[in-house]
């Protein structure tokens, strides 16, 4: 199952970086790396916490070549039609591959660390599952010069550490596969419910007040 999740994240998060990577202009080894970098960062993060090394990313170069293909399939697609990937539908597509890419990598990141005997730490289950969900994102969006989107006040990374919690407590009562699937399954819901209604997590706002008494936000 931990491969399966590996590939879907992989192809999941590679579509979305090659997308945002499009939308800065990047040239095409830009958007490639960035598709790469989206798709491995996480799962290189989480192995070197986990101690795994070399990481499964230069161990098995499937991932590698899965990312590097879905990059030129959206490179392709970029080429087809210039406004392609600002059509409304493909975004939502778009969003819909991070949302995956999220949720799978959560999970798969929280196997991993099971399977190298780590079960008993639900801190460091919880930790290493949204850091392999996130850091691929975070240095995404960091190659491609923008705030990391767990940052900012959209719902992104909560969904992982509430996922991430919901497998671990599921999984003692339902067992590790029904416990994945739902997991995953509501994190996506989750996410998609977030978006859909604009939920914003609260941000902190500097009041102070002007020379004529009244109030400035900052």
């Amino acid at each position: 199952m931990t491969e399966i999740l590996e590939i879907l994240g992989t192809a999941s998060f590679a579509i979305s970086g090659a997308a945002a990577a499009m939308e800065r202009r990047l040239d095409l080894f830009g958007i490639l790396f960035t598709a790469l970098l989206t798709a491995t960062g996480g799962g290189v993060l989480r192995d070197v916490i986990l101690g795994n090394t070399p990481p499964m990313t230069f161990q098995n170069p499937t991932y590698l070549v899965l990312a590097f293909f879905c990059g030129l399939i959206a490179v392709a697609g970029g080429w087809w039609k210039e406004d392609f990937w600002e059509k409304p539908v493909v975004q939502e597509v778009v969003s819909f591959c991070d949302t995956l890419g999220l949720s799978v990598f959560t999970l798969s990141g929280i196997r991993m660390a099971q399977d190298m005997g780590f079960s008993g730490n639900g801190y460091l289950l919880t930790f290493v599952g949204v850091i392999t969900a996130v850091g691929g994102g975070v240095l995404r969006d960091l190659a491609i010069g923008r705030s990391p989107v767990i940052f900012r006040r959209e719902v992104y990374a909560t969904v992982s550490v509430a996922g991430a919690i919901a497998y671990l407590l599921l999984s003692s009562r339902l067992g590790d596969a029904i416990a994945g699937w739902l997991s995953v399954g509501g994190m996506c819901v989750f996410r998609g419910f977030s978006r859909r209604e604009h939920l914003q997590l609260p941000v902190y706002i500097r009041k102070r007040k002007k020379k004529d008494g009244t109030l400035d936000q900052k």
